[in-house]
């Protein structure tokens, strides 16, 4: 609660400048108009996702749901920003140090996209992600929150592997977590039982995603899409991966980033969404922030980093349009189609892509292992 102010001043700053540069909306959108209406009677059992209550209760329990739920969808995204800067304060022990990562975070997509995408159940689901490291040694905690999460939205679970491996690095993982996990989805379960039967709902299960979405040439066309919607997302931090895997070696600092890739390639064979899912590897970039935060110069190194990540999202553009210019030219099936109408056309493109991408790496991890060197030595790094 001592950090509380601090944060909260931290995010506003932050979001503040943001804003400078891409103002927000005050209107729902896309999902966001389901889950505003959920918010004027959380308990109605009303839409077709009627058991993803948590955001629209806790909207309506503030005296901001309906008309007033942009607000708490912004809202959503600065207390996001906020926890960023207690987990890093946590593991840091510096103010300079947790707003420099806090920072980078912010000149992400993960903090942009929900500016415009408004009402979007993302952002306390990212909440909800940071306060689990927060309690990584309290597992009853630990799996309350994942519940909660599961409210919120049910893809939590595919990236509940990614939060095991950073508990496993604070604490222990062992049988009470699997009774957490069995405990957590079976009220889960019962719940969503409870909001979906004879309420009319049209219940998308994932049973009903997993038959409208199996692998596909449409699944692999949005697989092949995570490397250009990576460097559109993150721009430089990629070279953050790179640093861990040089400075800490596969297990610590490449695995991890592996595993959230992987539950991001699981997501899109249940529903089409890349440009929200993308935003689910801040997390692994943030603990390797933290880590670089924690070096003699990380701070400004990150501080620098968040503005080379604003100038190379930016100088993407022309490309990203050429992308979307000629998916659009092929048609409505232009993902399912990527190979080989898609990618015939803008391979040099994609090419560049895939060079720029392993390139940032390749640069972060030749820094990482200077970092190793330095510490192995005594060297101040």
């Amino acid at each position: 609660m001592r950090r509380s102010p601090l944060a909260a001043l931290a995010a506003a700053i932050v979001y503040g400048a943001s804003c400078l540069l891409d103002a927000p909306d005050a209107v729902p959108w896309g999902m966001g108009v389901e889950y505003a209406a959920m918010s004027e009677d959380p308990l109605g059992r009303v839409g077709d996702h009627p058991y993803r209550v948590l955001g629209p209760l806790l909207a309506w329990l503030l005296g901001l749901g309906g008309d007033r739920y942009w607000l708490f969808s912004h809202g959503c995204v600065v207390l996001v920003l906020s926890l960023v800067f207690v987990v890093a304060l946590r593991d840091t022990r510096s103010p300079l140090r947790a707003f420099a990562v806090t920072s980078l975070w912010c000149a992400t997509l993960a903090n942009q996209l929900f500016k415009g995408s408004v009402g979007y159940a993302e952002p306390l689901t990212f909440a909800l992600m940071l306060v689990s490291l927060l309690c990584a040694g309290r597992t009853w905690w630990f799996w309350l929150i994942q519940l909660l999460a599961l409210l919120n939205h049910e893809a939590i679970v595919f990236v509940w592997p990614w939060l095991l491996l950073e508990k496993r690095e604070r604490a222990q993982v062992g049988a009470p977590d699997l009774v957490g996990a069995v405990v957590a989805l079976g009220l889960y379960g019962a719940a969503r039982w409870w909001f979906t039967h004879d309420s009319g709902a049209s219940l998308q299960s994932v049973e009903w995603y997993w038959n409208s979405q199996t692998i596909s040439l449409e699944t692999i066309g949005m697989w092949a899409l995570i490397v250009p919607y990576t460097l559109v997302a993150f721009g430089a931090q990629a070279a953050v991966v790179g640093w861990q895997w040089g400075e800490e070696g596969f297990r610590r600092g490449v695995l991890p980033s592996l595993v959230m890739l992987g539950a991001i390639c699981a997501m899109l064979l249940l529903a089409v969404d890349l440009q929200r899912f993308i935003c689910f590897l801040a997390f692994p970039i943030t603990v390797g922030a933290i880590r670089i935060a924690n070096t003699r110069h990380g701070p400004w190194v990150l501080l620098a980093l968040a503005a080379a990540t604003h100038f190379t999202i930016v100088v993407q553009t022309p490309y990203v349009l050429t992308i979307l210019r000629t998916m659009h030219a092929v048609g409505a099936d232009s993902v399912a189609r990527f190979f080989p109408d898609v990618i015939l056309r803008i391979w040099p493109i994609y090419l560049g892509y895939v060079l720029a991408l392993a390139a940032l790496v390749a640069v972060g991890a030749w820094f990482g292992r200077r970092a190793h060197r330095a510490a192995a030595s005594g060297r101040p790094t």
